[in-house]
């Protein structure tokens, strides 16, 4: 069953909160099927909690498809890389994280 967006669209990840609950809930790995366009979507999916992600046309159609290939694989480990690093909460107002006293000059 398709999962990211309609097969073969190249659209990217159509909903990404329904992905994340699946990938949240599952007690079996998850493979993200379908919309996937570029390397980033890939590092999108992982970085939503999926296992995996199936690429064939992204691949297949692009102008230089072992190239397309190579950002793949790069995309699916940075995506990987950031989901177990974890990202910051969102936040309504920034917020800085440089210290604001004892600078050079304060």
């Amino acid at each position: 069953m398709p999962l990211g967006s309609l097969i073969g669209s190249g659209r990217g990840i159509a909903n990404p909160a329904a992905i994340e609950l699946i990938c949240k809930r599952s007690p079996v790995p998850v493979v993200l099927d379908a919309g996937i366009g570029s390397a980033s979507d890939a590092a999108f999916a992982l970085e939503l909690g999926c296992d995996a992600v199936l690429a064939n046309t992204a691949i297949a159609k692009s102008h230089d498809p072992i190239r397309m290939a190579a950002a793949m694989r790069a995309g699916v480990e940075a995506g990987r890389l950031s989901y177990l690093a974890g990202r910051i909460p969102e936040r309504l107002f920034a917020e800085p994280s440089s210290p604001q006293l004892g600078l050079v000059g304060t």
